[in-house]
């Protein structure tokens, strides 16, 4: 469907912005999807919060203090 392949390629464009952020603050990608990214960093709890108090949306695990998901808006 052709909705279906402009989400598609909207979200890759996002994630590869997104990425570029993520690089430029030194932060490592570990993984994730067009959707989401999944960052490894020494500081992920401290950074988990001031994210949240910016309105950015993360999920920090309690498996890893390093390891953190961050997805990106539509907006």
């Amino acid at each position: 469907m052709k909705w279906q392949k402009e989400q598609r390629a909207f979200l890759t464009e996002r994630a590869e912005k997104l990425d570029a952020v993520l690089s430029k603050r030194n932060l490592y990608v570990a993984g994730g999807t067009p959707l989401f990214r999944l960052v490894i960093n020494e500081e992920a709890r401290d950074l988990h919060r001031k994210l949240a108090e910016m309105h950015i949306w993360t999920r920090n695990f309690r498996l890893s203090r390093r390891l953190y998901a961050l997805w990106h808006s539509h907006q």
